[in-house]
């Protein structure tokens, strides 16, 4: 599991867009970088660096030129500031 204690950690929880683009690569449809750019309206160069950042820490795993989920445990305990910000995120989406 990735610990809060990583750097990019604030990074994952600071949008909804983090999530969002690590939860596509579970979808076969959305498991290209353009895809997913074209489905949430992301910048390209933007979604690939979030999958860049998300395949280095284990979450996803690059399949040809496509990201596939590889897994999803991340750990936030329930007394954690973080926890606000990981369901306020998804509500403020736009």
């Amino acid at each position: 599991p990735i610990k809060s204690e990583e750097g990019y950690f604030a990074s994952y929880l600071s949008s909804w867009i983090w999530p969002a683009v690590h939860l596509a690569t579970a979808i076969p449809s959305l498991q290209n970088p353009e895809k997913i750019s074209a489905r949430y309206g992301l910048p390209l160069e933007h979604v690939m660096q979030i999958l860049k950042t998300l395949e280095k820490h284990g979450l996803v795993e690059m399949v040809g030129s496509n990201y596939r989920y590889a897994q999803g445990s991340m750990h936030i305990s329930e007394d954690s500031p973080w926890v606000y910000f990981l369901h306020n995120n998804w509500r403020q989406k736009k």
